[in-house]
Formats: C-alpha cells, sequence, structure tokens
C-alpha cells in the first residue's frame, strides 16, 4: 500500500531482518516478494543472512538462509565493523557444521 518496505529503526533493522533472525520463514517470503531488500546492511554492516544465520545455528535448520540464497541473498558481504564476511564470525566461534554450510554454498574470507 506504497508503505517503505526497507524502513529501519535506530539499529538500521529492517522488516526483513527482523523476520529473518527470528526464523519467520512465511514473513520472510512475504517482504521478499515484496521487494525487500535482501543484501541491507545494518548501521554495523551486518546483512540480512548473517542475522539469518544466528539462529539457524540453535536449530540447525538450514532451510530459510538457503532460501536467502536462492533469491540472491550475497554470502560474502564484509560488515563495515570487523570487516568480516559471515563465514570468518563463524570460524570465529567454532561452529564447524556452519562453517562447512557456509563454504559448500560458496562463502570465503
Amino acid at each position: 500500500d506504497g508503505a517503505n518496505i526497507n524502513i529501519t529503526n535506530e539499529k538500521g533493522w529492517t522488516p526483513l531482518v527482523m523476520a529473518a533472525f527470528n526464523q519467520h520463514m512465511e514473513t520472510v517470503k512475504v517482504l521478499v516478494g515484496a521487494g525487500a531488500d535482501l543484501n541491507h546492511q545494518s548501521v554495523n554492516g551486518t546483512t540480512v543472512f548473517m542475522y539469518a544465520k544466528t539462529k539457524v545455528m540453535e536449530t540447525g535448520e538450514y532451510s530459510l538462509l538457503d532460501y536467502l540464497l536462492q533469491k540472491g541473498a550475497e554470502i560474502n558481504t564484509r560488515d563495515f565493523k570487523k570487516e568480516w564476511t559471515v563465514l570468518q564470525y563463524v570460524q570465529d566461534i567454532g561452529h564447524t557444521e556452519m562453517e562447512r554450510y557456509l563454504i559448500d554454498k560458496g562463502a570465503s574470507i
């Protein structure tokens, strides 16, 4: 209805970031279908994909990440804070399962 689908809060989070972080797949699909920016970066440069991986590491359910990649999410974007990719963050915390997943999907440092 003419609303800004990429509106941000003070942290630079869009509705898509919030939906992806909280693993709300159906909401993510609606927002992506309405033109939400898949590669939006927050004020720290954290991407939608980076936020989405956080809870996936707890659940082991990768379908949301697969969906984001299928729709065009960039996997090798660097944030503004450390200039790290999602792979570097995962390696830093030692989550080997997520590391293997990311490498298999084309992630690099």
